[in-house]
């Protein structure tokens, strides 16, 4: 309660931070050192949850700031986007597409598919199936699951073949081979959210190194798509 009331009064304390596993790689390391460097004085506590265990958290004044994916359905958290991603195929290192890298959508059309569970992720789905619809077929769906980590342990086992956001090639799992997928575009999905009231002064503070990134990863963008 002591360091709850010294973030409302702006002086020390701590910062409560949800987070994605895809705010795990970049993201948040660089949030929270830069932050230290501004306000040593405010100690950042992340706590790992899914987005959706973040939204009533951060409703709930459990959590100060949530590193979520979009969309949010509500009008009472302010947004931020941080960070767009791709996709990629996850394959079984055994599978005979294993050697054909990269691969397209169309040599995926007659593979068993590893989805997210429709409470999990049912709009990055929606978004994988309508381009697998252009490439003229429809996902063939043997298991779902609501976790990356159990997705990735399924195709490690050789049940099927996966779509996934670009972070889970990070994993670097000894069992699977990662293909880019350029046929499907950068989601604008990863960003920072808070109650959307007046913040303190450390909880400002922090939306400050956040549009820091965010310009940051802006720059980047344009500067890749230059080359």
């Amino acid at each position: 309660m002591a360091s709850t009331r010294l973030i409302a009064d702006g002086g020390g304390g701590h910062l409560r931070v949800g987070f994605t596993p895809a705010a795990s790689f970049e993201v948040l390391p660089w949030l929270i050192r830069t932050f230290n460097k501004a306000r040593p004085d405010i100690f950042v506590a992340p706590t790992y949850r899914e987005t959706a265990g973040q939204i009533p958290d951060l409703l709930t004044g459990q959590l100060d700031f949530g590193l979520l994916r979009l969309p949010v359905h509500t009008r009472r958290l302010a947004t931020l986007v941080l960070a767009s991603e791709g996709v990629v195929a996850a394959i079984p290192r055994e599978h005979r597409l294993a050697g054909c890298l990269p691969v397209t959508l169309e040599d995926l059309a007659e593979e068993d598919f590893i989805h997210y569970a429709p409470v999990a992720g049912v709009e990055f789905q929606e978004h994988v199936a309508g381009y697998c619809n252009r490439a003229g077929f429809k996902p063939r769906v043997v298991f779902e699951a609501q976790h990356t980590y159990s997705i990735l342990t399924m195709v490690a086992a050789g049940v099927g073949i996966a779509i996934l956001p670009e972070w889970a090639s990070r994993t670097s799992h000894p069992e699977i081979i990662f293909s880019p997928l350029n046929q499907i575009p950068a989601l604008v999905d990863l960003a920072l959210a808070w109650v959307a009231e007046t913040p303190s002064n450390p909880m400002q503070a922090f939306i400050d190194v956040a549009h820091g990134f965010s310009s940051r990863s802006s720059q980047s963008a344009i500067a890749g798509a230059s080359l």
